[in-house]
């Protein structure tokens, strides 16, 4: 049986880089545990994925963008190989990175909403929480500020409205949400959001923080209580042809 963790969707011609390994946000996933290193039959498959991801010099990772894919380990192995010496005990696993043929789509119209899964994105810069993405982060006292890009689909559309959300996880939501603040293109600046909220909040004259390719900045600060995020970023809507 194969065990498989979530699929790694990503598309595009040329890698990028995106804010968190694509592996490594699953590794408790594939591996059943969350304690890498204290399990000798766990260890050695920790250390195998990490050495699919390949990092450049700031450490960040060049994720492929270019396919769909299924990882896991079966019990069973595939190479008829062994030790040259007679051993007590045999085991045999088979690692297995299986791309799955996808079908490509067009969409097309008036009031077309990107998907957050159609979003490309990166932590371009954070001091003081460790945020490793987007969508269920811990965020104590500190500032982290993020890039999103649609897919090269979306990135010609007309966009007709921008709304951030910002939604909170559990007992978070009586809490005062985080600064939130949009990456202006044109003066190169942060605007500070007025009385940001828990939930959607409508940009009204966005086309500033519109950047190539339709992209957005944003950056939260949180100066009060550490609060628990579930989700954060643009939502794009407008019209394609």
């Amino acid at each position: 049986m194969l065990s498989a963790l979530p699929a790694l969707l990503s598309t595009g011609a040329a890698p990028t880089f995106v804010g968190a390994a694509p592996l490594n946000a699953f590794y408790a996933d594939l591996l059943g545990t969350t304690t890498f290193y204290d399990d000798p039959d766990v260890f050695p498959r920790f250390q195998l994925l990490e050495s699919l991801n390949s990092y450049d010099g700031s450490g960040r990772v060049l994720a492929s963008q270019a396919a769909l894919f299924l990882v896991g380990w079966t019990e069973t192995p595939y190479l008829d190989v062994g030790l040259d010496r007679p051993v007590s005990e045999v085991l045999g696993t088979a690692f297995h990175i299986l791309e799955i043929p996808v079908t490509s789509f067009a969409a097309s119209g008036a009031g077309v909403e990107v998907p957050l899964e159609m979003m490309n994105w990166e932590i371009v810069d954070q001091n003081g929480p460790y945020v490793p993405g987007i969508t269920s982060f811990y965020m104590s006292f500190g500032w982290v500020e993020f890039e999103y890009e649609p897919w090269p689909l979306f990135r010609e559309m007309e966009v007709t409205e921008l709304a951030l959300v910002l939604q909170a996880e559990g007992s978070t939501t009586s809490q005062a949400p985080p600064a939130v603040a949009l990456w202006n293109w044109e003066s190169e600046s942060w605007f500070a959001v007025p009385d940001a909220v828990w939930g959607t909040m409508n940009v009204g004259d966005f086309a500033p923080y519109l950047g190539p390719g339709n992209a957005v900045r944003l950056r939260l600060q949180n100066d009060g209580s550490d609060v628990n995020i579930r989700a954060v970023y643009p939502s794009l809507r407008g019209n394609l042809e």
